[in-house]
């Protein structure tokens, strides 16, 4: 978390800000009516929201009605990390190596059945997203 907290998202690696600006975008959707899916897929590769967005759409869908404290996403334009965000982020770039671990830390904010599944779903959009950036 703390490699992330408060830094210039400019800073970010390209796979976190690109998961970062998702996740924001989905949670402005969620705020506004509009559609979350669609709004989080705006912000991915062309070549990866087959697959990526529905994966991230379902995480997010997870978190946003898991029995726990909310979740705070700052607007899309907010140039630094928050803490949510940043401990998201940190959960996240736990999944390609130990998504073990990813689901044990999301377990301390969410239910683990819901933290599991959302993990799943984390690996998905890492799968996807990954070879969209290398491409």
């Amino acid at each position: 978390m703390y490699a992330y907290l408060d830094r210039p998202v400019a800073a970010l690696s390209t796979a976190d800000r690109v998961l970062l600006d998702a996740m924001r975008n989905w949670a402005l959707a969620a705020t506004l009516g509009r559609d979350r899916a669609a709004n989080a897929a705006a912000r991915l590769p062309e070549s990866a929201r087959v697959g990526a967005t529905d994966a991230l759409h379902a995480a997010m869908t997870l978190l946003d009605g898991a029995d726990a404290a909310p979740i705070a996403f700052q607007r899309p334009c907010h140039a630094r990390v928050e803490e949510d965000e940043a401990v998201l982020l940190g959960i996240a770039a736990l999944v390609p190596e130990n998504p073990a671990a990813a689901t044990a830390a999301l377990a301390l904010l969410v239910p683990r059945s819901t933290a599991a599944l959302a993990i799943r779903h984390l690996t998905t959009f890492h799968r996807r997203l990954t070879p969209a950036l290398q491409g």
